[in-house]
């Protein structure tokens, strides 16, 4: 959910569950959560002021990484059926 001013409000509570008094693997459980929540990186926004420029190619340079990251699934998928296909033609 977020604002009228675009932040990230969030609703939910984050849980961890420490098996057999594991305290370092649980750190690095919620470290991952909180990395993939993009905590981090609001946090680091958040440390400096960015002009508006900034913005927008931090912006334009994460959609380019999604671009890339949706083609190289998109062709590994190809990829996968291309090869299915082709070894059932050759039956």
């Amino acid at each position: 959910m977020t604002t009228e001013n675009g932040r990230r409000v969030s609703n939910s509570s984050m849980k961890i569950i420490v098996y057999g008094n594991n305290i370092v693997k649980a750190i690095g459980i919620l470290n991952k959560k909180l990395k993939k929540d993009g905590l981090f990186r609001e946090l680091k926004e958040r440390s400096a002021f960015q002009t508006n420029g900034e913005r927008r190619r931090i912006a334009l340079s994460r959609a380019k990484s999604r671009e890339r990251k949706a083609r190289e699934k998109t062709a590994k998928l190809f990829a996968m059926w291309e090869q299915n296909f082709m070894s059932r033609r050759t039956k």
